[in-house]
């Protein structure tokens, strides 16, 4: 037979529950603080712009800035052209990795999914973005307005393509996204 809690015992779970509710709703909302210094662990790569991070506990979603690859995920679209391979090069680089995260101040912390804009420095100081883009996994991408490593980004892009790289390539996707066959 089950004891009945006293009194005091079910107010005081009942603070304890009052108290616990909005700090585990802040962290879902939160910005962490990013000390672009210190390595942080991926903890899944969702696609090949995509990815969630553990921050001090916490686990966010990335949007990394500077780059749209293909869809592989995204209910509404289908997998496109090189997608997959775009997002297995991401898992490639990322799976098990911890990495650097740097804030671009020209662009807003968020975007519109609450997803955190960050770039991601790969374990030997390359810039994931920019790896993507010289590979051909991924285009060049400007949301709104230019950014910090716009210009470089642009290079990688216009070298892959002049190279018919990944996507570029003439017998893959010529530089164009489009749903493969289902």
């Amino acid at each position: 037979m089950k004891k009945k809690l006293t009194l005091k015992q079910r107010l005081l779970v009942a603070t304890m529950v009052i108290l616990t509710v909005p700090a585990t709703i802040a962290t879902v909302n939160q910005t962490p603080v990013i000390d672009e210094s210190k390595l942080y662990p991926i903890t899944n790569v969702v696609d090949g712009d995509t990815a969630k991070v553990n921050i001090d506990g916490n686990i966010y979603t990335l949007r990394i800035i500077g780059l749209n690859t293909p869809e592989t995920v995204d209910p509404r679209t289908g997998i496109e052209c090189y997608g997959k391979e775009a997002s297995n090069r991401a898992k490639e680089l990322l799976t098990n990795q911890s990495v650097k995260l740097e804030i671009d101040l020209t662009q807003t912390i968020r975007d519109k999914y609450n997803r955190l804009l960050v770039y991601v420095k790969l374990p030997n100081g390359d810039n994931f973005s920019e790896v993507m883009i010289k590979e051909g996994y991924a285009f060049e991408y400007t949301y709104s307005k230019p950014y910090k490593y716009q210009l470089q980004f642009r290079k990688a892009q216009e070298q892959a393509k002049n190279d018919q790289i990944g996507l570029w390539n003439k017998n893959t996707c010529n530089g164009e996204l489009k749903l493969l066959n289902k």
